[in-house]
């Protein structure tokens, strides 16, 4: 358990195949995993945890393609998160404040980068949301059943969120990985929840589009409701470490973090 006065950091943007890591903040079980595209030189997402037993804040980010220094971006944006936890914790800066400095961050690079962001900020038993871009977040009940989960920045997330086309069957829909909102644009669209209390056995699964884009949410919440915590992440990160290219719906770097609240 971290002591309460204890700040822990964690910035990860790697280049070893596969990375995982196991943590315990607290009340919270946390693992972090990464994979970089099987023959791309640098791996464009980056993940962040920074927190103690009280407060927790975590989260990914992906470079986006197309676009130049993607996996520039995205470390911009995690290592601004972790650095400035301290004032968020202190109310000298508020979650939308973060993001928005995140985003001048991208911004002062002035070459054109640009990164989504999904990102959830824990104090005490309640949690809140923040996303930019088509990074995703899940959150489950004890007994793996959807309770919330952002609305991706992309014409078939929109379409999703108005009943037009289910959600797995959105996966095989070529303009899926059209975005219109990305840290880095001028003006940017900041999707923000309420608070909502996590309760013993919720989960969140805060991951990039290379898992959301090959798992669909039933089974995500499949995969990772089966047993205890370690044996749901393991089972989640043997998936994703082994599966073939070709068999994938879109190859492409995947990194996620797994959280679930262990005790009341």
């Amino acid at each position: 358990m971290q002591s309460k006065k204890k700040v822990e950091k964690i910035f990860i943007q790697n280049d070893l195949d596969p990375f995982y890591e196991y943590h315990q903040f607290g009340k919270y079980k946390l693992a972090l995993f990464s994979f970089r595209k099987k023959g791309q030189e640098l791996n464009q997402d980056s993940l962040f945890v920074v927190g103690h037993e009280d407060a927790l804040l975590f989260g990914v980010c992906d470079g986006a393609g197309g676009h130049p220094k993607g996996e520039l971006a995205s470390e911009k944006v995690a290592k601004y998160m972790t650095n400035h936890f301290e004032k968020l914790q202190k109310h000298e800066l508020s979650e939308l404040e973060l993001v928005e400095g995140a985003n001048q961050e991208i911004l002062n690079l002035k070459v054109g980068a640009k990164s989504t962001l999904a990102m959830v900020y824990i104090l005490n038993d309640d949690f809140r949301c923040f996303c930019a871009g088509d990074s995703e977040i899940l959150y489950l009940n004890s007994v793996g059943s959807e309770v919330y989960t952002n609305i991706p920045h992309s014409l078939i997330g929109y379409q999703v969120e108005a009943g037009l086309i289910e959600q797995e069957a959105s996966l095989d829909n070529p303009e899926r990985y059209l975005v219109d909102n990305l840290l880095g644009d001028k003006a940017i669209r900041i999707e923000a929840t309420t608070k909502m209390e996590m309760k013993k056995g919720h989960s969140l699964i805060v991951g990039t589009d290379g898992l959301f884009d090959n798992l669909s949410h039933r089974e995500l919440a499949s995969i990772v409701s089966k047993g205890s915590f370690e044996d749901g992440f393991m089972e989640l990160f043997e998936y994703c470490s082994t599966q073939k290219s070709e068999n994938w719906k879109k190859d492409d770097d995947i990194s996620f973090i797994y959280l679930q609240k262990v005790s009341a």
